[in-house]
């Protein structure tokens, strides 16, 4: 049984993954794609750990100090 949940190298317990799903060489991360992770990053840091209620003010807190604050809100979410 252990025979068959073996990958290809003998140690994963999955099997490889086929050439076809290496996106890696074409999918290149581009600068909007990397902006959108960097708010997203931002905003969670911004809520981690807070109760519901402390979550809603500090994301209307961020939405309310400028316009800046509240683009790279909406782009986080």
């Amino acid at each position: 049984m252990s025979d068959l949940l073996a990958g290809s190298d003998g140690q994963s317990p999955l099997p490889a993954v086929p050439q076809l799903f290496q996106l890696d060489p074409i999918d290149v991360v581009d600068g909007w794609q990397q902006d959108l992770v960097d708010c997203y990053q931002s905003m969670m840091a911004l809520i981690a750990g807070k109760a519901q209620l402390e979550v809603h003010d500090a994301l209307q807190q961020r939405a309310s100090e400028s316009m800046r604050g509240h683009g790279e809100l909406v782009n986080g979410l």
